[in-house]
C-alpha cells in the first residue's frame, strides 16, 4: 500500500504495459488539466501515487491509485483524482463518493459501476466492457475497442469507441433538464435517448439511434443506418448510406425526418402532431404519417406517399428525378387530405386524391392524375414537358403548360387550358356539366364532352371537334379546323384565318360563322349537292341551307360549300 511521488515519467512506468499508451496520455491530460501540479510540457513536477492490491480507502493525500486487484470497491477522497486498474485481468469495479475523478482499465472484458455526484471520467480499454454511471455529475465514458455497454448517469458524454457497442442515456425520470451526448463510434451500434435534450451520433457502422423523451437529435453518419424520434420534438439526419428513418407513432411534438445521401426510407407518424420528411439525395421512400405537414424527394428517383389525412393537408415536393408522388394515404386515393404535390423536375408521376388541392408537374415529362371526387376540386399544372393530365370525378382545372400535352378532364372538370405546345385536350363532360377547353400557342385539338362544352382555339391551326352535347366551337388566329358531332348540336364561330368547317350530323340544326378569313369553307359529310332544296336568307346576314329531310344549317361568312358527291360552290 506503498504512497510515493512520481513525476510523469514514473507514473507512465508505475502503470506499465497493461494499460495502452494512448490511454496513458489521456490519464496526463486529464490530471494536468485537474491543477494538481502536473504541467505540459513536463517540468518534473511530482504528486503522490497510491499503489496496492484491494485498496477500498486510498490514502486521503494520493492524488492516484493505481489498483493491481482486479475485484475492489473503492470510496472516493476528495484529492483522489483518478484510479487505475494495472491488471490484464476482467476487472470489476465498484466506486462510490462525491468528488472528480478519472478511472481507467486496461484490456479485458471490465465491468465499471461508480455512483459519483461530482462527475466520473471512464476510460475502458479493449474488451468487451460495460460501464454503469450513477449520480447527478458529469460523466464521461470511453469503450475503447471492443463490444461495449455503456449506460450514463445524468449530464453524460458516452463515447462507444471502435466495435458493436450499446449506449444509454441515464438521469433522473421524468427530469428534461439534463442532457447527454452518445458517440457510437466505428462499428454497429445501438443509442439510445433518455429523458433529457439528448444528442445521438451513430458514426460509421450500421447503427440503431432511438430519441428518449426529450427535443432530440439523432445522426445515423455513414452506414445503413435505422433512426426512431421520440415522445417530443426529434431531428433526425440519416447522413451516409440507406437509412430508415420514423417518427414516433405516438409523440406529442412534430419532428424532422432528414435521410441525406442514400437510399432512404422515412416514414412519419400516427398522432395528430406536424411531421416534416426530406429524404436528401439518393432513390427515397417518403411515407408520410397523418399530420405530416411537408415531404420533400430531394435529388434521385423518389417515391412520396402522404398520409390518411383526415382533412389535414400534405405537401409533397418531389424535387430533382423522376419522382411519383401520392396524396392520400398510400396508394388509397379515396381518403381525403388537402395535399399539394409538387414533382420538380424529372418525369414525375403524380396521384391525387379526394382533397388534393394542387398538383404541379414542373420540369419534364409528368403524369398527373387527379382522383377528385365529386365534392372537391383539384388544380393540375403539367409545367415544362410533354405532359399528360387526367381529371377526376370533381371540379377540376388541367393546366398543359409548355410542352405537347394530354389533357383529359373529367365529368366536373371545369376548364382545360393545353398551354404552348402541340396539345390534345379531350373534354369528359356528361350531360348534367360543362367543360371549357382552351387551345394556347400550338397546333392544338381539342375534343368536347356530352355536356354544353366550349372549345376555344388559340394562336395556332387547331382542330375543335364537337361532342355528343351542346356544343361552342370559337376559333382562334390560325386556320382551324371543326368538325361537328354526329349526335349533338353544335354552333361554330372561326377566327381570322381560313378556316374549315366539317358537319357530319345529317339531322342537328348547327349554325355556322366563318369568322374573319376570306377563304373559309363548309363541308356537308352527310349531304350530296341534290340534297339541298333552298339558300334564303335568315337573321342578322346569315344564311339558311335547307335539306331535302327538313334539315336547316344556319351560315354567315362562308366562301365555300362542299358537298360529299364532289360538287362545291362558292358564295
Amino acid at each position: 500500500m506503498v504512497t510515493q511521488n512520481l513525476n510523469q515519467t514514473g507514473l507512465k512506468a508505475a502503470i506499465g504495459s497493461t494499460i495502452d499508451h494512448a490511454t496513458r496520455q489521456q490519464i496526463l491530460d486529464y490530471l494536468i488539466t485537474a491543477g494538481i501540479g502536473y504541467t505540459s510540457p513536463d517540468d518534473g513536477t511530482t504528486i503522490p501515487v497510491q499503489e496496492g492490491a484491494g485498496i477500498s480507502n486510498p490514502d486521503p493525500d494520493a492524488n492516484v491509485l493505481i489498483e493491481t486487484n482486479a475485484n475492489n470497491t473503492i470510496k472516493l477522497d476528495a484529492k483522489l483524482k483518478a484510479i487505475i486498474e494495472a491488471t490484464k485481468s476482467d476487472v470489476t469495479l465498484t466506486v462510490n463518493g462525491a468528488a472528480p475523478v478519472l478511472v481507467a482499465t486496461g484490456a479485458g472484458n471490465d465491468v465499471v459501476t461508480f455512483n459519483n455526484n461530482r462527475g466520473t471520467t471512464v476510460l475502458v480499454g479493449a474488451g468487451n466492457d460495460t460501464v454503469y454511471g450513477g449520480g447527478v455529475g458529469h460523466e464521461t465514458m470511453d469503450g475503447g475497442a471492443g463490444n461495449d455497454w455503456l449506460w450514463g448517469g445524468s449530464s453524460a458524454q458516452l463515447f462507444g469507441g471502435s466495435g458493436d457497442d450499446t449506449l444509454l442515456s441515464g438521469g433522473p425520470v421524468f427530469d428534461t433538464s439534463i442532457s447527454s451526448t452518445l458517440y457510437g463510434g466505428t462499428g454497429n451500434d445501438v443509442l439510445f435517448g433518455g429523458w433529457g435534450n439528448d444528442q445521438l451520433f451513430g458514426g460509421a457502422g450500421d447503427d440503431w439511434l432511438s430519441a428518449g423523451f426529450g427535443n432530440e437529435i439523432l445522426d445515423g453518419g455513414a452506414g445503413n443506418d435505422t433512426l426512431v424520434a421520440g415522445m417530443d420534438s426529434c431531428q433526425l439526419y440519416g447522413g451516409a448510406g440507406d437509412d430508415i428513418l420514423y417518427a414516433d407513432l405516438f409523440a406529442g411534438r412534430g419532428s424532422m425526418l432528414s435521410g441525406g445521401d442514400g437510399n432512404d426510407t422515412l416514414e412519419g407518424g400516427a398522432s395528430g402532431v406536424a411531421d416534416t420528411l426530406d429524404g436528401g439525395a439518393g432513390d427515397d421512400l417518403l411515407q408520410g404519417g397523418v399530420s405530416t405537414v411537408a415531404e420533400y424527394g430531394g435529388s434521385g428517383n423518389d417515391v412520396l406517399k402522404s398520409g390518411a389525412g383526415y382533412g389535414l393537408g400534405t405537401l409533397l415536393d418531389g424535387g430533382a428525378g423522376d419522382d411519383t408522388l401520392v396524396a392520400g394515404a398510400g396508394y388509397n386515393p379515396a381518403n381525403i387530405g388537402s395535399d399539394t404535390l409538387d414533382g420538380g423536375a424529372g418525369d414525375d408521376l403524380l396521384i391525387g386524391a379526394a382533397g388534393t388541392v394542387a398538383g404541379y408537374g414542373g420540369r419534364g415529362n409528368d403524369a398527373l392524375y387527379s382522383h377528385s371526387d365529386a365534392s372537391h376540386g383539384s388544380l393540375l399544372d403539367g409545367g415544362t414537358g410533354s405532359d399528360s393530365v387526367y381529371g377526376g370525378a370533381g371540379a377540376d382545372t388541367l393546366y398543359g403548360g409548355a410542352g405537347n400535352d394530354l389533357l383529359v378532364g373529367g365529368a366536373r372538370t371545369v376548364a382545360e387550358y393545353g398551354g404552348d405546345g402541340k396539345d390534345v385536350l379531350y373534354s369528359g363532360s356528361d350531360a348534367s356539366h360543362a367543360t371549357s377547353l382552351y387551345a394556347g400557342d400550338g397546333n392544338d385539338s381539342l375534343y368536347g364532352g356530352a355536356g354544353n362544352d366550349t372549345l376555344y382555339g388559340g394562336s395556332g391551326s387547331d382542330t375543335l371537334v364537337a361532342g355528343s352535347g351542346t356544343q361552342t366551337l370559337i376559333g382562334g388566329n390560325g386556320n382551324d379546323s371543326f368538325v361537328g358531332s354526329a349526335t349533338g348540336t353544335a354552333s361554330m364561330v372561326g377566327g381570322s384565318g381560313q378556316d374549315y368547317f366539317y358537319l357530319k350530323n345529317a339531322t342537328s340544326s348547327d349554325s355556322i360563322d366563318g369568322g374573319g378569313g376570306s377563304r373559309d369553307s363548309l363541308t356537308f359529310l352527310d349531304h350530296a349537292s341534290t340534297d339541298v332544296t333552298d339558300i334564303s336568307s335568315g337573321s342578322n346576314g346569315s344564311l339558311d341551307i335547307t335539306f331535302s329531310n327538313g334539315q336547316v344549317t344556319q351560315i354567315s361568312n362562308i366562301e365555300y360549300l362542299i358537298f360529299n358527291d364532289g360538287h362545291w360552290t362558292k358564295l
